[in-house]
């Protein structure tokens, strides 16, 4: 599985942890539609207009176990379920850490980002 080289793939981050900060909508939330946020034939000129408003840029820092070995892809659970609910060889899955800097301090739900400020962030992916 590749990893993020498209900023909508942050925004979609702040987007999802804001709607789901402390069960109400955060800022970007309030700004962005579920819509907005569909990359599909209809909704692509809208998630690409809008990402440029809250994620100023973004840099790969570290990456890990990518590219996956064989060996590596081959013990990965299908599904989170089958490890007890979450992925208990997470350490095996590719990862990388991001810095991501955002446009504005109100986009991260918490609050703890400045315009400007570099926040690091950690992406797992699944496959």
């Amino acid at each position: 599985m590749p990893l993020p080289e498209d900023p909508a793939f942050f925004l979609r981050l702040l987007w999802d942890f804001a709607e789901l900060h402390h069960g109400e909508r955060g800022p970007p939330a309030r700004v962005l539609s579920y819509d907005d946020l569909r990359d599909d034939v209809t909704h692509t000129f809208r998630l690409a207009t809008n990402t440029h408003r809250f994620v100023a840029d973004f840099t790969q820092d570290t990456e890990r176990n990518h590219p996956l070995s064989w060996n590596a892809w081959q013990s990965l659970a299908d599904f989170y379920y089958l490890r007890s609910g979450g992925w208990s060889d997470e350490e095996s899955l590719v990862q990388a850490d991001y810095t991501v800097r955002v446009t504005d301090a109100r986009w991260p739900a918490g609050g703890g980002s400045a315009p400007g400020r570099r926040t690091s962030g950690r992406c797992v992916r699944a496959r």
